[in-house]
């Protein structure tokens, strides 16, 4: 807690026929986020397959227009293949897809032609079925298109397309019916010159209209034309449910729901090795894993039967690592914060524990109402597995219960029970003043946890010259001033002259000249004064959780005095329910908002950075769990 797990760079060092178990171990156990080589830096020069990439992704694309009709594969189908080189499986792939495209290709244009088919007959079913029953003979309309003077159509568009077909230059002759069971929608059919059909459909296709064609053995009157119409879609069903029949067979046959799998399998064991060395008989993997994981790794890779060496010595030529926080599993909801605002470095303090406890507190103080908090955890409790973050509920409605006792306040009726504490619109001062105390006493610790973050860093000297006088002002001075005025002045006035005396001793290791440790004696009076303030204002800026609390109880107030106005009692309990509803929506939200900006704003600027980045380890592609190695989570 407090700091992240200590990152440690390994080199591994595998044999190239092991590469690909060597990954899928990797990737199952989550233990290493793999990073890409700098090659000039390499003792050697690695030789990449020539092409093996590049085949993969050209096979790909040729399944691309057919993958839809490929059934799924059990993951263990194919998983000795998928941990063999590449270049030994992909001419079985590469054979495989091509005899399975000859054969798939004729059936699925059919299945594809016959599928749009039954879409059309099917939208058409429903502007036939709007048509009147005895105003039309479709066989008689149908055969007007094969005149050399008309062209019929029958069109679905919306009601404002009437004014399109008034418009067109050609002369048009229709008529407008309201699709059944849809407003939004209106079937027309009509007719056009020889010579404005084309430029009618074209115009039409532009404003969304959807010009349908009608079946030569389509006839009579609407109602019979439907029936008929049915049995054409009943007769291109069966058509359709044979091709997909035929292409089943024919996927069984090349059985390519494995040869599939095995090829998207093969693309992202070689999309990570593209971070990897790749020479003649051997692969170095690089990456960062937790120092404490390292003998799992060790583990994971002598049980999975992967040949390899490991090199743990040169951390210092890749950067920065990453970060993974350290935290309990009921901490880990509380990590939103510090990512929210950017993960830790690895030397950096994590303020997870310490928010974990004092974000709660400051939520409940300002909602406090034993009612509310126990929907807050109602809520929290049935929400937490859709939206990960809303567990955050459970302890801001747990202590916002507790204030609620405090405070004597149930569901805005503060007569009810007795207060613990006090009630907040009696004794408006107290419940002001308490939060600042409680924002000294927080800031108060960002501003130690600056001075054990600067140890991490190796950046103790720095701090104990200048930041240190900070906690000399606000930490000692401060609280002292309140008691003795006179002691309180002198301990501030050394800060100051710690501060400046500081900044000069810091110029002048920097081998600077006396003028520059004179101006940087200057600019620290002043950046103290900056820092001085700012300490003041966010220390004041706690006081809005008084403040909220006040408005919570002023509003809870006002929810009850509405509801006894009432001259019915269920007016009174509507107006209780839908006051209480109010008060939770709007106050939740906005106490929530004030409690993330404490922290972010007035907290995290004492210390914080947030400059890191988060540990991203290898994982398998989908979510998939391995069958064949161990399995850790981080």
């Amino acid at each position: 807690m407090f700091r992240p797990h200590n990152m440690l760079w390994v080199d591994l060092l595998v044999d190239r026929d092991a590469a690909h178990r060597a990954i899928e171990l990797l990737a199952a156990s989550r233990i290493i986020e793999l990073r890409a080589y700098d090659r000039a830096e390499m003792p050697f020069d690695p030789e990449q397959s020539a092409g093996i990439s590049e085949r993969l992704i050209a096979v790909d694309e040729k399944f691309a227009r057919y993958r839809k009709y490929v059934p799924a594969t059990a993951p263990a189908a194919d998983r000795p293949q998928s941990l063999q080189p590449t270049a030994e499986v992909l001419p079985e792939i590469e054979t495989r897809a091509a005899f399975w495209l000859d054969d798939i290709e004729a059936p699925a244009a059919e299945l594809e032609r016959a599928t749009s088919l039954l879409e059309d007959y099917r939208v058409l079913e429903g502007c036939l079925s709007a048509l009147p029953a005895s105003e039309y003979d479709l066989g008689y309309f149908v055969s007007l298109s094969r005149s050399r003077l008309y062209c019929s159509f029958i069109a679905l568009g919306k009601p404002a397309d009437r004014a399109f077909f008034g418009d067109v230059q050609h002369q048009v002759l229709y008529s407008a019916y309201p699709l059944i069971g849809d407003d939004e929608q209106v079937v027309f059919i009509g007719v056009v010159d020889v010579s404005g059909m084309r430029e009618l459909e074209r115009a039409g296709h532009a404003h969304g209209i959807r010009f349908l064609s009608i079946p030569a053995e389509i006839t009579g009157p609407p109602a019979s034309a439907v029936a008929q119409l049915r049995e054409v879609i009943d007769a291109t069903t069966r058509r359709c449910e044979g091709l997909r029949s035929g292409i089943d067979a024919i996927n069984a046959e090349h059985e390519i729901g494995r040869v599939l799998r095995l090829l998207s399998r093969h693309l992202w064991a070689n999309g990570v090795l593209q971070n990897a060395l790749t020479g003649t008989r051997f692969v170095w993997l690089g990456g960062w894993i937790p120092e404490g994981r390292y003998g799992e790794l060790l583990r994971t890779l002598e049980q999975g039967g992967v040949p390899f060496l490991v090199n743990r010595d040169t951390a210092h030529q890749h950067g920065p690592p990453p970060a993974l926080l350290n935290n309990p599993r009921w901490m880990k909801s509380f990590e939103i914060f510090a990512r929210g605002f950017g993960m830790p470095r690895e030397s950096d303090v994590d303020p997870t524990p310490l928010l974990a406890l004092t974000t709660p507190i400051m939520f409940g103080y300002m909602f406090g109402d034993v009612g509310h908090g126990m929907v807050l955890v109602v809520a929290g409790w049935f929400l937490r597995r859709r939206f990960p973050f809303l567990v955050l509920l459970l302890p801001a409605g747990a202590v916002s219960i507790a204030f609620g006792l405090a405070f004597g306040s149930v569901f805005c009726n503060e007569h009810l029970i007795p207060a613990l504490w006090l009630h907040p619109m009696a004794e408006p001062l107290t419940v002001l003043a308490l939060p600042l105390v409680f924002g000294f006493v927080f800031l108060s610790v960002g501003l130690v946890l600056s001075g054990l973050q600067a140890r991490w860093r190796a950046a103790s000297r720095g701090w104990w010259l200048r930041e240190f006088a900070l906690v000399l002002i606000y930490c000692v001075a401060m609280p002292i001033g309140l008691l003795d005025w006179r002691l309180g002045i002198a301990i501030a006035l050394l800060g100051v002259f710690w501060f400046v005396t500081g900044s000069a001793i810091l110029a002048h290791l920097a081998q600077t000249s006396l003028v520059k440790v004179l101006a940087s004696m200057a600019s620290g009076f002043v950046e103290l004064l900056e820092l001085a303030v700012q300490l003041l204002i966010n220390t004041l800026s706690f006081a809005r959780l008084g403040a909220f609390a006040l408005a919570h109880s002023g509003l809870s107030a006002a929810v009850i005095a509405l509801a006894a106005l009432a001259e019915s009692v269920w007016l009174s309990a509507f107006l209780l329910i839908v006051g209480n509803a109010v008060v939770i929506a709007l106050e939740g939200l906005v106490v929530s908002i004030q409690t993330t900006r404490l922290v972010m704003f007035e907290f995290f600027r004492r210390f914080y950075a947030g400059e890191g980045t988060g540990f991203t380890p290898l994982s398998l592609p989908g979510g998939e769990h391995s069958v064949s190695g161990p399995r850790s989570q981080p």
